[in-house]
């Protein structure tokens, strides 16, 4: 999957400079996801993961690609956007579809994380520089994942939880990218 998504990133990027416009790589990482793991199961946690990609998936355009990197992170290579404004918007989407309720094992769960965005060539044009700065400036971080009835609710602050990642220049941006969904 990763070998893939480098792949996408740099046909974004080389189409994205032909045509003078920009990549925009978000990385989202769900909050508390490992709370999900521990208290609901790991087949929980895998039906979360199927969740969120569909909800991601269907949030984006056929030209983007959505990839899980791996445990809780979440990759979208935004291509074919006029200005850093477009990402922002779609930032907006993705972590409005997480925020959504799903049940999983009978449990109500709200689902939040982070997400960082990252653009070329502001940022890089190299798809490791992308992902590197992605995850390095988390944009938005939102309250967490709530776990209910049986009183296990969970709740997270802001910010503080991503290992002191500073929030540094949260300026959403642009791409120009194709394909689509690779989750698995």
């Amino acid at each position: 999957n990763r070998m893939l998504v480098v792949d996408r990133i740099e046909r974004a990027v080389t189409q994205a400079r032909r045509n003078q416009r920009q990549v925009a790589v978000l990385l989202l990482d769900l909050d508390r996801f490992k709370v999900i793991n521990d208290t609901l199961t790991h087949g929980s946690g895998d039906m979360v993961l199927i969740e969120v990609a569909q909800r991601l998936t269907r949030q984006v355009r056929d030209i983007d690609t959505v990839a899980r990197l791996g445990g809780d992170e979440f990759l979208v290579v935004l291509g074919d956007i006029a200005s850093e404004s477009d990402a922002a918007l779609l930032a907006d989407k993705l972590l409005k579809a997480l925020a959504e309720p799903l049940v999983a094992k009978g449990h109500e769960l709200r689902i939040s994380g982070s997400l960082g965005i990252a653009v070329a060539p502001r940022d890089g044009e190299l798809a490791g520089d992308l992902i590197m700065q992605a995850r390095r400036l988390p944009r938005l971080a939102r309250p967490a994942m709530q776990l209910s009835p049986d009183n296990m609710q969970r709740t997270r602050a802001t910010n503080n939880s991503h290992g002191g990642r500073g929030t540094g220049n949260d300026t959403p941006t642009n791409a120009r990218c194709h394909q689509r969904a690779l989750v698995g």
